[in-house]
């Protein structure tokens, strides 16, 4: 079996396997960093680009957002040159997974201090926290105005942006929506929703998702 499509199906079927829950927003950054490493192989060793794109939609039983995320990390791999020396190409490869594994941890960091923020604004003990995620192709300038719109479209109230990341109160919910910036015409979409009832929360959740990604 090829790296990539190795590094893909293994990727793929894990993140497959895990649901947009409260602890699952992320794949996991070991994960991430390993099929980064084995994109950044099949590159190096060759790999034609239009080969590399197919294999990330060759897995059938793989979830829509999983194939966008490997398409994503694809498209980043092949702007990196590919080395005639095997010593680079080895170190274009650790570069390459040690970067992927450091922007998901930065990612993650950052979504676990906008899920304590949120908890720690809800009214009652204990709170509930929805989240939900997936790579638009939509540039993050585009991503962040759709956050903006779809939470006033919503109601919600004391709407606020701090770069690209939008805020904003429905009742005693709150919700955040952050645009992450994913080179070029994409972006990856992260929001959470966090309130005192479940139900509520997890139907606004369910609704800033839909008007984020309405083709999705």
């Amino acid at each position: 079996m090829p790296l990539i499509y190795r590094g893909l199906v293994t990727f793929l079927l894990l993140h497959s396997m895990s649901t947009l829950a409260e602890d699952r927003e992320t794949p996991s950054c070991e994960l991430v960093g390993y099929l980064a490493e084995n994109i950044m192989q099949a590159r190096q060793n060759g790999v034609p680009d239009d080969e590399m794109i197919a294999m990330t939609e060759s897995v059938a039983f793989a979830k829509s957002e999983s194939v966008a995320f490997a398409k994503v990390v694809v498209a980043d791999a092949l702007l990196v040159p590919v080395n005639r020396m095997v010593w680079n190409r080895n170190e274009a490869v650790k570069d390459f997974k040690e970067k992927w594994f450091t922007k998901c941890l930065g990612l993650r960091k950052s979504f676990a201090a906008d899920q304590e923020s949120l908890l720690s604004q809800s009214n009652k003990s204990p709170p509930q926290l929805w989240s939900y995620h997936k790579v638009l192709n939509l540039n993050v300038k585009i991503c962040s105005d759709r956050g903006v719109s779809t939470l006033k479209s919503l109601n919600f109230t004391a709407v606020v942006r701090s770069g690209t990341y939008v805020y904003g109160n429905s009742g005693p919910n709150r919700a955040a929506v952050k645009c992450v910036d994913q080179k070029g015409e994409s972006s990856f979409l992260y929001l959470a929703v966090a309130g005192p009832e479940k139900e509520s929360v997890e139907n606004l959740r369910n609704e800033i998702a839909r008007l984020m990604s309405p083709s999705g």
